[in-house]
C-alpha cells in the first residue's frame, strides 16, 4: 500500500544543510509521457496542416473545373455564330438588333469618281469660269 502511496504522489526533492535541493532524475514513465504529449501536439499540427493542404487542393480543382466549362461554352458559342455567319446572317441579326434593309450598291470603280471629283474642283476654282463651266462633267477611259 505504501508503494502505491508513493507512485502516485510526486518525488520531492531533500534540502541540503546550506538550503540548495538535489538533483531529481526523471523516470522513464514521466519522460513517456512529456513524448506523447509533445508527439500529439506535433500530430494536431501535422493534420491541420494537411487538412488545409487537402482543401486548397479542392478549390484549385474546381476552379480549373470552371475555367475548362468556361472555355468550352464560349467556343461552342463562337462556332455557333460562326456557322450562322457561314449561312448567310449578319451579325446585327444574331445580336437580335433590328436590321436595316437597303438596296445593295453598284459597284463603281473608286478611281474614276476620285479622277472625276478633282478634275470638277479644279474646273470650279479656275479664274475663268463661267456659270455654265460648273457643271460636273465626268472622264472615261477606254477599256
Amino acid at each position: 500500500m505504501t508503494d502505491d502511496i508513493k507512485a502516485t504522489q510526486p518525488e520531492q526533492t531533500v534540502k541540503n544543510k546550506n538550503g540548495k535541493r538535489g538533483k531529481v532524475f526523471s523516470t522513464q514513465s514521466s519522460m513517456m509521457d512529456i513524448l506523447n504529449q509533445v508527439s500529439q501536439v506535433e500530430e494536431g499540427r501535422l493534420n491541420r496542416k494537411m487538412d488545409r493542404q487537402k482543401t486548397l487542393e479542392k478549390f484549385a480543382y474546381d476552379k480549373e473545373k470552371r475555367l475548362k466549362a468556361k472555355k468550352v461554352k464560349n467556343t461552342s458559342r463562337l462556332e455557333e455564330i460562326k456557322n450562322q455567319l457561314r449561312q448567310g446572317h449578319t451579325l446585327a441579326e444574331l445580336q437580335g438588333k433590328p436590321v436595316k434593309k437597303t438596296k445593295p450598291k453598284k459597284k463603281v470603280d473608286r478611281s474614276l469618281d476620285k479622277i472625276n471629283r478633282e478634275w470638277s474642283a479644279s474646273v470650279e476654282g479656275s479664274p475663268d469660269s463661267t456659270p455654265d463651266q460648273h457643271q460636273k462633267k465626268s472622264v472615261s477611259f477606254a477599256l
